[in-house]
C-alpha cells in the first residue's frame, strides 16, 4: 500500500476566506481498511472521505482543507463546536497510541500558484477522558481568522525613529511585576536619586510599552520606541513636589490573557522573556508635553448593572526544560514524587455558572501514559502517546492537555 503524506497539494475548489468567518463540516467515515505489508502480515488504518496518513503518528488518518485566502493569512483557527461517535471495531488499526483526550487543529500559510493559501490539518480523533473510550469526529464547526498579509515591499517604505528617547536627559527605571495602579511617593522618588527640593512635578513624564510579549512576527505591529504614558500627578498645580504629593500610573504584568470568542475562556500567555515590566521616568525636557490622566465626571444615574465577573488563576511555574533548549518550559516534575497539591482561592463564587479547569504537560515514556486530575470530587485525565526512547533523532517527549467544566455548589 502506498500512503500519501503531503499537504502542499490541495485539489481545488478552495473556499474563499477573508476577515472571519465560521465554517462547518461533515466527515464521512468508512470501514477499517486492511492492507498486507511486505512482511506477510497485515496493517489496519482508519479511513475516511479524503483521508491523508501521517507516517510519523504511525499512519494514523487526518483530515485536512485548503482555502483561497486573497490577500490574506491565516492567524488563528477556533473549534467552535464538535459531534463524535463512538469507535467501534479498530482493534489493531496503526496509531492508535497517538489519539489523546483533546481534538487539535494546526494551520498553515503557503503560496501556491501565486495565490496565497491557508490549510487546515487535524486528526479526527479523541479519547474521552470520562469514559476512557476512543470517539471518531463526525460534526465539526470552526472559526478562522485572517488579517491582510503584509507586503514585502510596503514595509520597506516605515520609516523608524532616528534615536531612541532614552538617547538624552536622565531616566529612572520602575520594575513591575502585576496589574495595577501603582503609587510613587515622594520618598520612593528620592531613593530613585530624584532631588525632590528641585523637582517641579509638572515636567514628570512616564514612558513604557506595557508587559506583553513581543509578537513574533515581523509584520506585527510593534511601536518603534518607547511611547509616553498618561499620569496622574497630586498637587502638581503648585509646581512644588511636596512630602505629600505622589504620581498613580497603571502598570502591567509581562504575562497576558487573551479572551477567545469561539470558547468563550480567557487563556494566558507567559512572556517567554521577561519576569519583569519596566518603565521609565524622566523630568527632562523632551520634545513631548508631559501627558496626563484627564478627569470624567460620573454620570448622575448608572447605565450598567454589574453583579458577576470572569475570574481567572492559573500555575506555570516554568521550571523545567526537557531538551534543554528552545522556548517550551513545564513546572513540576512527577519523577520520585507523583503527587502534588495546587491551591486557588475563587471566593463568592456564582454556582449558576460552571468551573473550567485546564491542564497541560509533557511526558516521556516507551508505553503510553497518564496524569489524573482531581478538583474536588471531579476526576479527569491527561494523556500521553509513547515514545522511541531509544531512538535520537525521534520525538523526544509527548505533549498532552485536557480541560474540564464543571458546576459547583460551593467556593474552590
Amino acid at each position: 500500500m502506498k500512503i500519501i503524506n503531503l499537504l502542499a497539494f490541495i485539489l481545488l475548489p478552495l473556499l474563499m476566506v477573508a476577515g472571519e468567518k465560521t465554517i462547518e463540516r461533515k466527515i464521512k467515515w468508512f470501514n477499517v481498511i486492511e492492507n498486507q505489508n511486505i512482511e506477510g502480515g497485515t496493517n489496519k488504518f482508519f479511513a475516511f472521505d479524503g483521508a491523508n496518513y501521517d507516517e510519523e503518528k504511525g499512519y494514523l488518518a487526518f483530515y485536512t482543507e485548503g482555502f483561497d485566502l486573497g490577500s490574506e493569512e491565516i492567524v488563528a483557527v477556533n473549534i467552535v463546536s464538535t459531534d463524535y461517535e463512538e469507535l467501534v471495531n479498530f482493534k489493531g488499526v496503526s496509531g492508535l497510541e497517538y489519539i489523546d483526550n483533546n481534538l487539535n487543529i494546526a494551520f498553515f500559510n503557503t503560496i501556491h500558484k501565486k495565490r496565497n493559501q491557508g490549510i487546515i490539518k487535524l486528526f479526527p480523533f479523541i479519547k474521552n477522558s470520562l469514559t476512557g473510550k476512543y470517539q471518531k469526529l463526525i460534526r465539526f464547526q470552526i472559526q478562522i481568522t485572517t488579517k491582510s498579509k503584509v507586503n514585502i515591499n510596503q514595509l520597506s517604505k516605515k520609516t523608524f525613529v532616528q534615536n531612541s528617547i532614552l538617547a538624552n536627559g536622565e531616566w529612572y527605571r520602575i520594575a513591575v511585576i502585576n496589574d495595577g495602579v501603582f503609587k510613587l511617593t515622594a520618598d520612593f522618588l528620592e531613593d530613585l536619586g530624584l532631588e525632590i527640593d528641585n523637582l517641579n512635578p509638572q515636567d514628570i513624564k512616564l514612558y513604557g510599552n506595557g508587559g506583553k510579549m513581543l509578537p513574533e512576527l515581523n509584520a506585527d505591529f510593534r511601536y518603534d520606541d518607547l511611547h509616553q504614558n498618561a499620569i496622574y500627578v497630586e498637587g502638581e498645580s503648585d509646581g512644588v513636589f511636596d512630602k505629600e504629593d505622589y504620581i498613580l500610573f497603571y502598570g502591567q504584568s509581562p504575562n497576558n490573557w487573551k479572551y477567545n470568542s469561539a470558547t468563550g475562556l480567557f487563556n494566558h500567555e507567559i512572556n517567554r522573556y521577561s519576569d519583569t515590566t519596566f518603565y521609565y521616568l524622566t523630568v527632562s525636557n523632551t520634545a513631548e508635553a508631559p501627558k496626563r490622566i484627564t478627569t470624567q465626571n460620573s454620570l448622575p444615574s448608572p447605565n450598567t448593572f454589574v453583579n458577576s465577573f470572569n475570574d481567572y488563576a492559573y500555575y506555570e511555574k516554568e521550571s523545567t526544560n526537557l531538551l534543554k533548549s528552545g522556548r517550551e518550559w513545564y513546572g513540576d516534575a512527577f519523577d520520585i514524587k507523583t503527587s502534588y497539591d495546587y491551591s486557588f482561592n475563587f471566593p463568592n463564587l456564582n454556582t449558576s455558572t460552571p468551573v473550567n479547569v485546564s491542564v497541560s504537560g509533557a511526558a516521556r515514556s516507551g508505553v503510553s501514559s497518564s496524569f489524573s486530575v482531581y478538583s474536588g470530587s471531579n476526576l479527569f485525565s491527561v494523556n500521553f502517546a509513547s515514545v522511541s526512547i531509544g531512538c535520537y533523532s525521534c520525538t523526544y517527549a509527548q505533549s498532552g492537555i485536557n480541560n474540564l467544566s464543571f458546576s459547583h455548589n460551593s467556593d474552590v
